[in-house]
């Protein structure tokens, strides 16, 4: 049995299906991708983490 489903579509989840519907329907928590991907990129603006200029420097 899952513990928690984490959908890898971000067309379908949150945009076609609410993960809340996904949830309802088989009784597991539904990770909302989309919500997460920004929040993640939010966390790196707020402690100024950037690319690496080693790996990635400017042209």
């Amino acid at each position: 049995m899952a513990q928690v489903i984490v959908s890898f579509c971000a067309v379908f989840v949150p945009f076609i299906v609410p993960p809340e519907e996904v949830e309802a329907e088989v009784g597991v928590p539904v990770l909302n991708t989309m919500a997460i991907g920004i929040r993640t990129t939010e966390t790196f603006v707020n402690l100024k983490i950037h690319k690496s200029l080693k790996a990635y420097p400017s042209q």
